[in-house]
């Protein structure tokens, strides 16, 4: 595998509009991403990779950190050390509303969900305020365990109106919550807001996910609407990001008014 990563290395060009660190960065992050680089593989010495590469170490070290710090590989010191590719984390979109579910389907090998609870109740201040409903109407709280390669990645406590999703607990609550609302009740989330939080790990979460008390971990707090624009959903969610790559996606609008 070493001499397949070298062999690789003489082929890369740099454009010159790019950064070399930056390039390779982006080459051996894509290895990875691929699966053409396994979880363990043992990445060639900088000496003899930098030569490979035509880079000075000190460029190449660069390219190691960004790697490094992104998840993309891990690197021991002493004997027997050197540079691993790393245990690679499911990536999570938040722009993405087409669940977490089938997301982890795409990057996870198994993708599950524990039910801890499902009852109506009657909608909390909080609640009440992000569903746009008046204080006590009732609303089903659905809270679960979810589950990436088996290990447990996320506590969701979600809330949905009574009015819109009458016999909501009575279906299949372990599988998608957003096909249900899509297939059955015509009512799929079609935009959302979401607050995200730095937290430290309660206890009970702790005891759910697995992980030390106060651990940190991303609390996520989310309002979705159908595309009638009603709430549907009000969710307050918490993320083990040691176990998951949380991102971003999104679009630049650009502004092709004429410039005065």
């Amino acid at each position: 595998m070493q001499d397949d990563i070298l062999l690789r290395a003489h082929a890369l060009e740099f454009p010159a509009q790019r950064t070399a660190h930056g390039v390779i960065r982006n080459w051996l992050a894509e290895l990875v991403s691929s699966g053409e680089l396994p979880s363990g593989t043992r990445l060639p010495a900088e000496r003899m990779l930098s030569q490979a590469l035509g880079v000075s170490r000190m460029t190449l070290r660069q390219a190691m950190d960004s790697l490094k710090s992104s998840g993309y590989i891990d690197r021991i010191v002493g004997r027997g050390g050197g540079s691993f590719v790393a245990q690679q984390r499911p990536t999570v979109d938040l722009s993405d509303l087409m669940g977490l579910r089938p997301q982890l389907m795409k990057t996870a090998g198994t993708a599950s969900s524990t039910v801890l609870a499902a009852e109506t109740i009657a909608a909390p201040e909080a609640v009440a305020a992000a569903l746009e409903l008046s204080a006590g109407e009732p609303v089903h709280r659905i809270r679960r365990l979810r589950y990436a390669d088996d290990v447990p990645v996320v506590i969701e406590n979600s809330f949905f109106p009574e009015a819109l999703f009458s016999d909501l607990l009575t279906q299949n609550l372990t599988g998608s919550l957003y096909r249900i609302m899509d297939i059955v009740y015509s009512k799929a989330p079609h935009s959302a807001e979401e607050e995200l939080r730095p937290l430290a790990a309660a206890e009970d979460d702790a005891a759910l996910l697995k992980v030390p008390a106060a651990t940190p971990v991303l609390g996520i707090t989310r309002t979705s609407h159908s595309l009638e624009g009603v709430a549907v959903e009000y969710s307050e969610d918490v993320f083990r990001t040691d176990r998951l790559r949380i991102m971003v996606s999104g679009r630049v609008r650009v502004d092709r008014t004429p410039i005065s």
